[in-house]
């Protein structure tokens, strides 16, 4: 059905996208890049995995796709991506998308990590962080 098209379309431009800065741009100019990016929330494992692929070759060597990738939110996608699972395709992929990044992603994430600074700062003047965890001394007559 639908989904079967949806990921032949995709390992269709995959290839076309490889290696190929024409297609790359092309892609960028038809409004493609987040419509492929959409497609990292498709129910279909086989579906996610090929678009992290697509977005991989789309921002290889081209920073201005990896602008319009960050700045429609596809990097935090890529992240929800990510797992620990060695084995995983889909995970690798997206890992290596954000590597190619660039510049872009790299002010993203940073950006990123601040949001969730700040976002703990209030909590913690609240005092609603965890309690610190104190350690006792050694009893006494055991070396320190």
């Amino acid at each position: 059905g639908r989904e079967a098209l949806v990921l032949y379309a995709l390992m269709a431009l995959v290839n076309l996208t490889y290696n190929n800065p024409e297609v790359q741009h092309l892609v960028r100019e038809l409004s493609g890049i987040p419509l492929v990016q959409q497609q990292l929330s498709s129910a279909a494992y086989d579906v996610r995995r090929s678009a992290s692929f697509c977005l991989g070759n789309l921002v290889k060597d081209n920073d201005g796709n990896a602008c319009v990738l960050v700045s429609s939110g596809g990097l935090e996608r890529l992240l929800l991506c990510l797992n620990d699972e060695d084995e995983d395709e889909l995970s690798k992929t997206a890992y290596s998308t954000i590597c190619q990044l660039g510049e872009p992603g790299l002010a993203k994430l940073l950006e990123l990590v601040g949001d969730s600074l700040r976002a703990l700062r209030p909590a913690a003047r609240a005092g609603t962080t965890l309690p610190r965890r104190t350690v006792a001394p050694p009893p006494l007559g055991m070396p320190q």
